[in-house]
């Protein structure tokens, strides 16, 4: 009888301790490594011979939005293929649950375009939910923020009153009983973006008293970084919540290199006691819908009424004004519209992959415009990718 069910042999082992990559064996017996040593290959039930190959831990991917693909692909492909075993799920202030009110609306949409019927109303019925139908990695799950304001007040852009806050607070608490691992606020995403500071401690107080952690895609990635860090930090120090800062970064040519400064606010907090950490990105360009780029106040009532507001001339024309200013108060202010490419639009695949230059010169109109005309054919949902980090270190001056 074999002493192990699988040995892997022949492959640089890379740990993730920060010991260099050396070649050893790692064997398996029930599904679970007993043994990182040189072992002869003979003692095993299956051998593969990993040479030229590196054999790591899974990656943990801390920042996606699989909540509704993986009740679509629970195998969960895409990352698998990429070597990622755990995900952590419900950033940027949105989840599919709670399940109830503005929440059940928009995602019962979103779900039914996929064929996927939602059963659940709570974080604990959703996780249920993945667990029963199997999944292909691990799943650590957080609510958002904006989900759990939108099933409490909907698209109001005002600060919640007593009772609504209250119900914020409940919603954070049933969410974290139910299994999840923390709250996600998404600073530029409405209705999230419509909290104030008190709210987010408020709320996080609810994560803290679970033992959880405070996600934050910040409100403002270029001119007001040093701040929106700042308001992260005070949110934990204040709430007791473990804070993780999403996706780090400076995202636009004018403050390219400020993170030089974010990351001594972070250090220094760390050293004061307060939990916080980052997550980054390797890459120049992030992606979210090209609905960001309207400003705030252009959401307030969701979907629908960004729609009619591009579809009313007066309305559209403060837009406009808007996207055009030295300040623009949505996502992609700094860029232009050869650093904005469609990304996926549902009702027009041949604008996938084209710039908003590249499609306005195709159709001889201004490129904001044509932000405007496109979003409103298309459910003002449209996913884009913003060119908006800078380049390597050696193609850009920093700051000092």
């Amino acid at each position: 009888m074999a002493t192990y069910d699988l040995l892997i042999v022949n492959a640089t082992l890379v740990d993730g301790t920060g010991t260099p990559g050396r070649p050893v064996s790692v064997a398996i017996r029930d599904d679970t490594i007993v043994a990182v040593r040189d072992i002869a290959a003979d003692g095993a039930a299956r051998v593969i011979d990993g040479a030229g190959l590196v054999l790591s831990p899974g990656f943990i991917d801390m920042h996606t939005h699989s909540d509704r693909t993986l009740l679509v692909d629970p195998s969960a492909q895409s990352k698998v293929r990429q070597g990622v075993t755990t995900e952590v799920i419900g950033n940027c202030g949105t989840s599919p649950t709670p399940y109830i009110g503005t929440v059940a609306e928009e995602e019962g949409r979103r779900l039914g375009r996929w064929g996927v019927q939602p059963s659940w109303r709570t974080m604990g019925e959703y996780l249920g939910v993945l667990d029963g139908q199997g999944v292909g990695i691990n799943v650590a799950a957080l609510v958002g923020h904006g989900a759990v304001r939108k099933a409490t007040m909907g698209y109001a852009m005002r600060a919640p009153d007593a009772a609504e806050l209250a119900q914020i607070r409940r919603y954070v608490e049933e969410s974290m009983a139910g299994g999840a691992f923390g709250m996600s606020f998404g600073g530029i995403y409405p209705p999230s973006n419509y909290a104030d500071t008190e709210e987010l401690i408020e709320a996080s107080k609810e994560v803290a008293a679970a033992g959880g952690f405070y996600a934050c895609h910040m409100r403002n990635e270029r001119e007001r970084l040093l701040d929106a860090v700042n308001e992260s930090i005070r949110i934990g120090r204040e709430s007791g919540a473990a804070v993780q800062i999403s996706h780090h970064k400076a995202s636009s040519p004018k403050v390219w290199g400020l993170v030089k400064e974010s990351l001594k606010l972070i250090e220094a907090a760390h050293a004061d006691g307060v939990d916080v950490t980052v997550d980054q990105y390797p890459y120049r360009a992030s992606s979210t819908n090209l609905n960001a780029m309207m400003p705030p106040w252009a959401h307030e009532g969701g979907l629908e009424a960004l729609a009619r507001r591009l579809d009313d001339p007066e309305q559209r024309a403060r837009i406009l004004a808007d996207l055009r200013s030295e300040t623009p108060s949505g996502t992609g202010a700094n860029l232009t519209p050869n650093d904005i490419l469609v990304a996926s639009c549902r009702t027009d695949r041949s604008l996938d992959g084209k710039t908003i230059a590249q499609i306005a010169d195709d159709r001889g109109a201004d490129p904001y415009e044509t932000v405007c005309d496109i979003l409103l054919a298309s459910e003002c949902d449209i996913g884009a990718i913003y060119f908006s980090s800078a380049p390597q270190s050696g193609d850009v001056e920093f700051p000092s």
